[in-house]
């Protein structure tokens, strides 16, 4: 009982379990319900989200592929961090785009991404150097700057990933 009310996401032992459809981990109830509060602000735009949590820079594309529309955002508040994400979707295409800032940039230092046997590309666009790369039928394009980092990913092409790219701050 103790192990399905956890799951559940009841508060057993002082502790939620949180997943992903990657990760599970616990954290903390105090966490989790501010976490919680965090995950119900809305923003009308990616640019508002980043405002609300101090990232400052450009971060957001103004060209997006016209047949995407914003699912929704989720706005994190970690320990190590603050994160945006953002869904885009057409029919069964998708694509995302992660905004992350943390503490130092060791904390970056944990980011890991799942790729194919395929050749990374170095792409510098709009003064970033970007890499590009494939994970089956999905394109990740990811860059750092400072403490921030950055990701695109989805069902797009890699010219439309670059469009986005060189987009950020037009």
């Amino acid at each position: 009982l103790a192990v399905g009310a956890q799951g559940a996401g009841f508060n057993v032992f002082g502790a939620i379990g949180r997943w992903t459809d990657d990760v599970f981990h616990f954290v903390p109830a105090s966490e989790a319900a501010a976490q919680d509060a965090r995950n119900k602000e809305y923003h009308d735009s990616i640019q508002a989200a980043l405002d609300d949590l101090g990232i400052e820079g450009d971060w957001v594309p103004t060209w997006f592929p016209e047949e995407f529309e914003m699912e929704d955002d989720k706005l994190v508040d970690l320990d190590s961090g603050d994160r945006v994400h953002y869904s885009f979707n057409h029919n069964n295409d998708n694509f995302f785009i992660h905004i992350a800032q943390y503490g130092s940039i060791i904390d970056i230092n944990r980011f890991g991404f799942e790729k194919d046997p395929s050749l990374v590309e170095i792409y510098t666009g709009n003064v970033r150097e970007v890499y590009i790369f494939s994970n089956e039928e999905r394109v990740t394009a990811t860059w750092v700057i400072g403490s921030v980092i950055e990701m695109i990913s989805g069902n797009v092409s890699i010219s439309e990933i670059k469009s986005m790219i060189d987009s950020i701050g037009g």
